[in-house]
């Protein structure tokens, strides 16, 4: 008897998978399905998030991370930049990759259990339905949900996101910066017209990108890290943002609110130079 009172207390207190991306991924789909072309988005959201959810279950059980992860994460990506593109190899279908590629590891890499990643995925997916309006409706619907979650995600996690919900606002977050910048227009030409015209219009192509700019900077700290180290990149807050967290002095607890503003700010700074450029 004692020995099965053991084992039940043990099984009670043995960590759980998150269920936050699951419960979250439900709304996310519908309005996709809603709003958005066709079922390619739906399909791979969908995907990233079961996938997440097997690294969680994984986590939970203290096993870790199979070689599938980053499969599907490439496979989720190169379909996401087959839609904003032409499917075959080009300047324009490789640089839509890396940019999906970049922005769904970072939301999953701001993932910490603090509300970053909610706060970050929210300020730009409402900053960039704000900025380009009605069309993106489902946008605003996603960025309001992580929203929603931020109270309970944050200042801990009383309900974590786990990696299939960053896995599913990531996608969110890529599709919304894909669909700021004319890949299509640039899969019509040679690679060689291709990179002249991203020279061409780089000042736009850079004013576009403005309010993603945190999760290219938490990626692009993360590959620093990892190319350094040679190692896995740390989750979360990397070498260059740890120097600049130690060198502002900021509690802990400010940097999930501080960050989801600067992604909203970096958004009315891009419209407000949009509409001067124009």
């Amino acid at each position: 008897m004692p020995s099965s009172a053991a084992s039940e207390r043990d099984e009670l207190q043995r960590p759980r998978a998150p269920i936050a991306g699951l419960l979250l991924l439900p709304s996310i789909l519908v309005w996709q399905l809603v709003h958005a072309d066709g079922y390619a988005l739906p399909a791979v959201t969908a995907a990233l998030a079961i996938s997440g959810h097997l690294d969680d279950r994984r986590a939970a059980r203290g096993e870790s991370p199979t070689q599938l992860r980053a499969f599907a994460l490439a496979v989720a990506t190169a379909a996401l930049a087959a839609m904003h593109s032409s499917c075959e190899l080009s300047f324009a279908f490789a640089s839509a990759w890396l940019l999906a590629f970049a922005l769904v590891r970072a939301t999953r890499m701001l993932d910490v259990g603090n509300g970053v990643c909610v706060a970050v995925a929210a300020g730009s997916l409402l900053g960039n339905e704000w900025m380009i309006g009605a069309e993106v409706r489902w946008q605003a619907f996603v960025g309001w949900a992580a929203l929603g979650l931020f109270p309970w995600n944050w200042p801990r996690p009383r309900v974590a996101l786990g990696a299939s919900g960053a896995n599913a606002l990531g996608v969110c977050v890529a599709e919304a910066a894909l669909g700021n910048l004319p890949f299509r227009l640039l899969s019509s030409s040679t690679n060689a017209v291709q990179v002249e015209r991203v020279w061409e219009h780089g000042m736009l192509a850079a004013l576009l990108l403005l309010p993603f700019v945190v999760q290219l900077v938490v990626f692009a700290d993360g590959v620093v890290a990892r190319t350094r180290s040679l190692v896995s990149p740390s989750r979360g807050i990397g070498s260059l943002t740890a120097r600049v967290a130690r060198a502002l002095r900021l509690p802990a607890v400010l940097w999930a609110p501080l960050l989801g503003v600067v992604a909203f700010a970096l958004v009315r700074c891009c419209a407000a130079m949009l509409s001067i450029a124009g």
